[in-house]
């Protein structure tokens, strides 16, 4: 299945969804970013999501906390050698 691995059977009941910027120290998945989210990398990430929004139903709004986030984007974790990903929470 060619979804399979961005399908995670994740569903919500909302056409607005939720997304935080991760900044410099917090930890997610085991890993710590090491630097904040430039204001040019937040433009292309919320380009990235309007492109989404024009196919869908969805909508996309910045929180500031991630706790209020339905998906957290996280970058740059020296940690783990990754540049960056993205988890959605779990809608329950």
């Amino acid at each position: 299945d060619p979804l399979q691995g961005v399908d995670w059977g994740v569903k919500f009941d909302k056409t607005n969804i939720t997304f935080y910027f991760a900044t410099e120290g917090e930890t997610f998945w085991d890993s710590t970013m090491d630097s904040n989210w430039t204001a040019y990398e937040k433009r292309q990430a919320e380009a990235a999501l309007r492109e989404y929004s024009k196919i869908s139903k969805l909508t996309f709004d910045e929180v500031d906390n991630a706790e209020d986030a339905d998906f957290v984007l996280t970058k740059g974790f020296l940690d783990s050698g990754l540049s960056g990903k993205m988890v959605p929470q779990d809608p329950e």
